[in-house]
This record gives C-alpha cells, sequence and structure tokens, in this order.
C-alpha cells in the first residue's frame, strides 16, 4: 500500500508532504545466498552523523524504510537533536533457524562496515535487541559489550507513549483510571507499556502480537499474560483464557478510549479508517497511519499524536543512561518533557484550528534551523556564547549547559563532583529537549 509522509527537502531543509520521499542515499543489500535481504536509508546527512533503529521481519520492504528514516529526521529536529535521520530493515524469512538469523545479522554488518563504523550510529527496533547488534557489532571487529541504555531503550520509548497517554487523557477529560486502552505489539515497548498503563490503572482491553490478537471488554488479566509470554512469547494470545480471539486487523477498529498502534507501517488506512473507534491514536510505533487517512481522522474528532513526538523517548532515555543518569531521573525528565509537549500541541491545534501533525512539522523545521546556526556559530564559541546568552536573555541556561558537559567529562572516581552536577544538566537537558516550545510564546 502507498502512503504518504512528511519530506524532508534537502536543499531548503523544509519538511513538506510528499508521496516519495527522497533521501540521500539508499543502499539495497543483496549477495547470492540470501538474496536482497537489506535495506539502508540514510535520509539527511548534512550534520555529518545519522542514527536510527535497524529493524528484523519477514515482511520489510524498501518503501517502509524509506518513511521510517525519514521520521528520524523529524523525530531528531523535534525533539532538538542535531543528528541526521537514517534507518535499516532486515527481511527475515519466518521460520529461519537461529543459527541462520546470526548469519544474516553478521553478513549485514559485514556489508555495511563502511559506513556503520564512520557514519551511522544503530539502535535497535522491531526484531532487533542488544542480542542481534551485539552480532552486528561482532562482524563490525567492534567490542561486544552492551551498554545499559541499549536493554532500557524499550522501557524508555515505552515511557514517552504513557507520558503521551497521561497528556491527551488530560486535555479530553478521559480519567485514566476510568479508560481502556488496545496496544498493538507486545515486544520490548509494548510489554513495558502495558506495564506502565497497568500500573496507572488503565484498563487494556485488546493486545496483539505477531501471532494473533485478544479482547476482553471487561480487560485483560494482565499477570496472566506476563506469566505465559514468559514461557510461551508471541504465541501468548493463543494460550490465554477468558477472552476473546480476533483477527489482528479487528484490534484497530474495537470501540476504545486509547488506540496504541505499536508495530508494522501503516495499520491505519483507507480500508479502514472510517471503521476506527478510538478517541485518540497514540502511537508506539512510527508511521502507523497512511497520510491519506490523517484528514479523515481529524474530520471525524479523531485525536492523533504524531508518532515522532509519542514514541521519541527511547532515544534520550537510551543516551542519558550510557551517560550515567540515573533510570528513574531518566523516565521523570521524560514523562516531564514528552507530557508537555503533548499537552501544548493539544493546545496549539485547538486554538489555531490546525492538526498536530502540521504543528509538530512546523517545530521541527524551527529547530533544525536554529541548531544548523548555533552549530556553525560554535567554531567560534565567544561568538557562539554571546549569542546564546542574548537569546536567552540570562546566564542560567548557559551555565547549566557548561554542566551538562562537565558531567559527562568528570571521571567517575569523581562520583560527588556528578551528584552535584546532575540537577543542573538534568535542567539542561529538559530545557534543550523542549526546543522551539521554551521558546515560543504561544505555550
Amino acid at each position: 500500500m502507498k502512503s504518504k509522509i512528511n519530506s524532508f527537502h534537502q536543499e531548503t531543509k523544509e519538511y513538506r508532504f510528499e508521496k516519495n520521499p527522497i533521501p540521500q542515499l539508499e543502499i539495497i543489500l543483496r549477495d547470492k545466498e540470501f538474496g536482497e535481504f537489506g535495506y539502508l536509508v540514510i535520509d539527511n546527512l548534512e550534520p555529518g552523523r545519522c542514527a536510527g533503529g535497524i529493524r528484523m521481519a519477514s515482511d520489510i520492504t524498501r518503501e517502509e524504510v524509506v518513511h521510517l528514516a525519514r521520521v528520524m529526521s523529524l523525530k531528531f529536529a523535534f525533539r532538538n537533536s542535531y543528528m541526521g535521520g537514517a534507518k535499516a530493515g532486515i527481511v527475515y524469512p519466518r521460520g529461519t533457524s537461529i543459527q541462520k538469523k546470526s548469519e544474516i545479522l553478521e553478513r549485514f554488518g559485514e556489508k555495511l562496515a563502511p559506513i556503520l563504523n564512520t557514519l551511522y550510529y544503530p539502535g535497535g527496533d522491531l526484531g532487533v535487541g542488544a542480542d542481534e547488534l551485539k552480532t552486528i557489532n561482532r562482524a563490525l571487529g567492534k567490542e561486544t559489550e552492551i551498554l545499559p541504555g541499549d536493554y532500557k531503550a524499550g522501557l524508555f520509548t515505552a515511557g514517552g507513549v504513557f507520558s503521551s497517554i497521561c497528556a491527551v487523557c488530560e486535555k479530553m477529560d478521559m480519567n485514566l483510571q476510568k479508560s481502556t486502552v488496545a496496544i498493538e505489539g507486545y515486544g520490548n515497548v509494548g510489554r513495558a507499556l502495558v506495564r506502565l498503563i497497568h500500573q496507572g490503572g488503565g484498563k487494556i482491553i485488546g493486545l496483539s502480537t505477531e501471532c494473533g490478537a485478544i479482547y476482553n471488554p471487561k480487560g485483560l488479566n494482565i499477570g496472566q499474560i506476563e506469566n505465559l509470554r514468559e514461557k510461551y512469547g508471541d504465541e501468548v494470545v493463543n494460550k490465554i483464557k477468558e477472552c476473546e480471539k480476533i483477527p489482528k486487523p479487528d484490534l484497530f477498529t474495537l470501540k476504545t478510549d486509547i488506540l496504541v498502534p505499536g508495530a508494522r507501517p501503516w495499520v491505519i488506512n483507507m480500508d479502514n479508517v472510517s471503521q476506527i473507534q478510538a478517541r485518540a491514536i497514540v502511537p508506539a510505533a512510527n508511521i502507523p497511519i497512511a497520510h491519506d487517512a490523517l484528514p479523515i481522522l481529524a474530520q471525524r474528532g479523531i485525536l492523533f499524536v504524531p508518532d515522532f513526538v509519542s514514541s521519541g523517548g527511547g532515544i534520550m532515555g537510551s543516551n542519558l543512561l550510557n551517560s550515567g543518569f540515573s533510570e528513574d531521573k531518566i523516565m521523570h525528565l521524560i514523562s516531564k518533557s514528552i507530557g508537555r509537549k503533548v499537552k501544548s500541541l493539544i493546545d496549539i491545534s485547538r486554538r489555531q484550528q490546525r492538526s498536530m501533525m502540521d504543528i509538530a512539522v512546523e517545530i521541527a523545521n524551527k529547530n533544525y534551523r536554529q541548531m544548523k546556526k548555533n552549530h556553525e556559530l560554535k567554531r567560534k564559541k565567544i561568538k557562539w556564547l554571546w549569542e546564546k546568552i542574548k537569546e536567552e536573555k540570562r546566564l542560567i541556561p548557559v551555565l547549566e549547559g557548561a554542566s551538562f558537559r562537565l558531567f559527562l567529562r568528570a571521571p567517575e572516581r569523581l562520583g560527588f563532583l556528578k551528584k552535584m552536577l546532575q540537577p543542573m544538566a538534568l535542567d539542561y537537558i529538559y530545557r534543550n529537549s523542549l526546543g522551539e516550545f521554551s521558546r515560543t510564546s504561544q505555550i
């Protein structure tokens, strides 16, 4: 199925709606043994580096990876990170043995070694976790140590989605404890999100995995599902009792307050958009909605949080954990920053009668232009410092930035210094992550 999505125009660095995004670089991986088995797409390399997850599934397509790379550009710009967007996909046929899977991952690393070692910073995604990244690193000749953030990316992504759900509930006068939720996907992100919603008192009535979907209007037994998931994996949906087995596509048309698309692309499209019964859609995965379906959702009064906003906690959280910040402080920061962004987007959308997607793209554009300007000024450090002071009209944000950089550089043996610097460093991260929101009078 074809889809449109926001496009990043390489000459002007402006996001635009286009049917076929044109990235800066596309690589198709082929060999005699595996045939066409993977794709790497770099959407924007102007910052000199790019990043994005590697996903692995049986039905990965080039078109999917191109659009996902575009979303990564949006995600980085929106969260005020001067990084180019990229994405990689590996075709992993169902029934492939563990040994063959390892060979495919190693072949992927070998063929892309010149780029993976210099320009592209990969992370985990659908079907690719810390262990798979370790296999790829081994093929690159890198150290195989996996950092803590690589294991916690799913939790931090879920934290951003959960804070988005809480923000939506607040703005739509819904009580989470009286709200129903349907979730697509029960992997690293989905499992963490289910726990957060369950702990917050939300009622999860629908859940799907690769093997099917289940539904119970009275609420699923989360404790039982957790236990069976450990034993049966994705087959949990066929082992759980006291619920109705439904086709996976039917999950998206359930009558529910919150719908969370969390796995495959374009699951909401022209074929089913008129049947959507959710009051709000809060994605945990990227490109879940075909562009043609977006205006129909708006016409029907269904709120849609942009995917690159709600799913933005994983990158931030992983990097901060690897930099020495504690997990609880990171989760608080993600909740605070993403929650504020979502509430602000809803307010602006209502005030201006514009879609949240259009507003979020506009903010990403402004952030990108400002980041590019700051990057060029940093070569002249005194001038950059003066411009930063003029921009903020006070010295505290500059001191917070200095505290953040010193925190990162301080050795672990100076734990007392890192502890002293951490509050100001976190304030700097929070302010910086807000990007355009921290400079606009609309909020």
